[in-house]
């Protein structure tokens, strides 16, 4: 598989990266690591992922996409497990609902409602996810075959 960029396209890219390599900074979670809440806020974290670069890009990173869509799933799957031991199986999926969409209204408003400011979240939550579990997608997927 190859990649062809117009010089715009590149553009686009190289700041994508750019935003992927930026691990320095983590937001400190008032929560215990591999809580609901955590798994939660990263499975958000990773949908809006998924959001920018399909916005940005279409189905020309398509591979990077779903490398982030399964980040998402498996911190979906944590964030319901966690829910479902600590509140019982109807609470915890209430729980885990209402954590979502007061999550992802939260990083909606982190960005202004646009996907061209998805490095704030990057930077606040990258690390934190892949301490979690989520899969890196910036070297390997971007290299053809």
């Amino acid at each position: 598989m190859r990649f062809h960029f117009t010089p715009r396209g590149m553009h686009k890219l190289l700041v994508v990266i750019s935003m992927m390599l930026c691990l320095d900074a983590v937001e400190a979670s008032d929560s215990p690591p591999g809580s609901m809440d955590d798994y939660v806020t990263c499975a958000v974290y990773y949908r809006m992922i998924v959001g920018s670069l399909s916005s940005r890009f279409g189905s020309d990173l398509a591979e990077l996409v779903n490398i982030q869509k399964e980040n998402m799933y498996k911190m979906m799957a944590m964030a319901r497990s966690a829910a479902t031991e600590e509140y019982g199986k109807d609470l915890g999926e209430d729980l885990f609902q209402d954590q979502w969409q007061a999550i992802f209204m939260d990083m909606t408003d982190q960005i202004n409602r646009n996907y061209d400011n998805i490095a704030k979240l990057k930077y606040r939550y990258n690390q934190r996810c892949r301490k979690l579990g989520g899969k890196s997608s910036v070297i390997g997927s971007l290299t053809p075959e």
